[in-house]
């Protein structure tokens, strides 16, 4: 049973063991019933946001991460990833998508083993869940924060009559689905929940593209992440490709997870990592992120002027590295008119490095790489 449901119908109980239970679930053990309340109070207005709209005799709601808040990875947070539950006669949990992975780097998060279960890269796109929804009689999507009925406009939430298919990521997802047979392969599995990354074949999701549209929905394509069967069951990405006989997130070699963890830090190819251990319902997912992927991103496909610098700075060949190399060799030759220019006097003094980073850095922000070098050539530099 998904643990949302669990606590919405365990909340107003005075039991003290199922007071026990629910708080646990909401990262507080406790027997005093107020506490348990107050708890949930601060849990669903912080971590989770519960989005409703209506429907005859009751509400289907999504519960999804508060954006912008601090993980704290509850049993309860973990599930709230675009869990969706329909209040009718009785509460029913009719989506039950891939819970959170957990951030490698948080307080607390740690690697529980030497060996994960399976590796799979994060595909840069935005992940939609696809579920048979009883009410309308049909297979349909969500996202991870908001039903088919809803979309944000201007940072309003926008909900329509339940069943208008409104959000530009659940419409494109849909078409995608239809156009190449998905759906097709989701009949006879109605209680399966599947998540799925919407990915544009040319456009990072990092960088922030426009909408996606299902009038252009050549450009996008669905790729598996995860099943979860109608007994809670999570299917890994292989398992769950087999299933479907789709295609996956890329499932990589499993390794150990120590080497998989320095290589994933620092790709150029992948967001992120997902190392998973454990089976069962709920397994362990751990999130290990690149720290240098959206700076490739944003030069490969920008020509950003910043993001080359750093990568330059840190050491990896991209156009501005000759640059960097001119810069770091004369900047204890510049004037300090220049140095002050761009804020680095001082620093220039005590760390020369770090000072030419940042004058770099500073140098790309906004701009594109040409504008940079021509900026240094200005300086007598030769770039």
């Amino acid at each position: 049973m998904s643990h949302i449901i669990e606590v919405e119908l365990g909340v107003s109980s005075d039991d003290p063991d199922l007071v026990y239970r629910v708080s646990a679930l909401l990262g507080a053990p406790t027997r005093s019933p107020q506490y348990m309340r107050d708890q949930y109070r601060r849990v669903f207005g912080r971590l989770v946001a519960k989005r409703c709209a209506e429907v005859e005799g009751g509400q289907v709601c999504i519960y999804a991460p508060q954006v912008g808040e601090s993980p704290r990875y509850y049993p309860v947070v973990l599930q709230a990833n675009g869990t969706v539950i329909w209040y009718g006669e009785s509460p029913q949990v009719v989506a039950y998508p891939i819970h959170r992975a957990m951030d490698l780097g948080v307080h607390g998060v740690e690697v529980p083993g030497e060996w994960p279960d399976e590796v799979t890269a994060r595909v840069d796109g935005w992940t939609v869940n696809f579920y048979y929804d009883p009410i309308l009689g049909r297979w349909i999507a969500a996202t991870r924060y908001v039903l088919h009925n809803m979309r944000f406009v201007k940072g309003r939430l926008i909900v329509e009559e339940y069943g208008n298919v409104v959000n530009p990521y659940v419409e494109t997802a849909l078409a995608v689905a239809e156009a190449t047979g998905v759906l097709e392969k989701l009949k006879g599995r109605e209680g399966w929940t599947f998540s799925f990354v919407l990915h544009h074949r040319e456009l990072p999701a990092v960088l922030r593209p426009p909408e996606p549209s299902k009038w252009d929905w050549e450009s996008y394509d669905l790729r598996l992440i995860a099943a979860r069967a109608p007994d809670g069951r999570l299917l890994g990405a292989r398992e769950s490709g087999e299933l479907l006989g789709l295609e996956t997130v890329p499932v990589l070699e499993p390794r150990r997870a120590e080497e998989i963890i320095r290589e994933a830090m620092v790709s150029d190819r992948h967001r992120s990592v997902f190392l998973r251990f454990g089976s069962g319902e709920t397994p362990i997912i751990i999130d290990v992120k690149s720290q240098y992927y959206e700076y490739w991103a944003r030069y490969r496909h920008l020509k950003d002027g910043k993001a080359a610098a750093i990568l330059a700075a840190d050491g990896y060949e991209t156009e501005l590295a000759p640059c960097w190399r001119a810069l770091l060799e004369a900047i204890g030759r510049l004037g300090s008119d220049v140095l002050d220019r761009y804020g680095v006097g001082e620093l220039a003094r005590r760390n020369p490095r770090k000072a030419a980073k940042r004058m770099l850095a500073l140098m790309g922000e906004g701009r594109d790489v040409d504008t940079v070098r021509e900026e240094l050539r200005g300086l007598g530099l030769p770039c």
